[in-house]
């Protein structure tokens, strides 16, 4: 079984999906697709892990191709195009839970400071889909490189679900942390059903002060 196979939607994708493929562990036949297009993962080659490309921001193909991917029992490292920055993540691996696509979304313009330009974005990025073009090679090799280190984190068995690392292309800057799925997301904690999920962290929370040594208060 191939170790890697690099998925490459559009064409800033395709372009690192060329990289990638003369890496060492990645398959030197990436699998191709126009963006806006289906991608067709009976087409995909079996692997121990995926790396998909986009060439902008679309949460439905990462959340499609993710839940294909985890139900294949494989790890899956997406790098996306954000126009203004590039990331890479949110990592997903098998028997993890938590930071789907669609929560790595809602989180990034619940929390960071220009929450609002994400979702102005977002919405742009939703009514076209082709999403803008044109990127330079610097940008290629900076999200071949983010794959990289998706790559080697998952490689060495390090505890990265939910883990992401940015850079941004118009100033110096990298972040990097890890997310956790909405309370609620049925995708993100599927052990749990409707009705644990509603209380699910009050009842945490209380069971943490009680080991605390702390008072909890009790329900009326």
């Amino acid at each position: 079984m191939t170790s890697t196979h690099v998925i490459a939607v559009g064409p800033f994708a395709a372009d690192v999906a060329t990289s990638l493929a003369r890496r060492e562990g990645v398959d030197a036949s990436p699998s191709f697709f126009a963006q806006g297009t289906n991608v067709d993962t009976s087409l995909l080659r079996p692997a121990d892990a995926y790396v998909l490309v986009t060439s902008r921001h679309d949460p439905h193909v990462l959340v499609r191709i993710g839940d294909i991917v985890r139900s294949w029992g494989a790890a899956l490292v997406p790098v996306v195009h954000e126009t203004r920055r590039l990331r890479c993540g949110p990592i997903l691996r098998p028997g993890g839970t938590g930071a789907c696509a669609a929560c790595f979304e809602a989180r990034s313009v619940q929390n960071w400071s220009i929450g609002e330009s994400f979702q102005g974005l977002y919405d742009f990025y939703r009514r076209d889909a082709a999403g803008p073009e044109g990127h330079l090679s610097s940008h290629t090799l900076l999200a071949a490189g983010l794959a990289q280190w998706g790559l080697d984190a998952v490689r060495a068995g390090k505890a990265v679900h939910g883990a992401y690392r940015t850079v941004s292309l118009v100033k110096p800057q990298v972040t990097e942390g890890t997310t956790t799925g909405v309370h609620g997301c049925a995708r993100c904690y599927p052990r749990a059903d409707a009705g644990a999920r509603r209380d699910a962290s009050w009842r945490e929370l209380s069971e943490h002060l009680a080991r605390a040594g702390a008072p909890a208060e009790e329900d009326s």
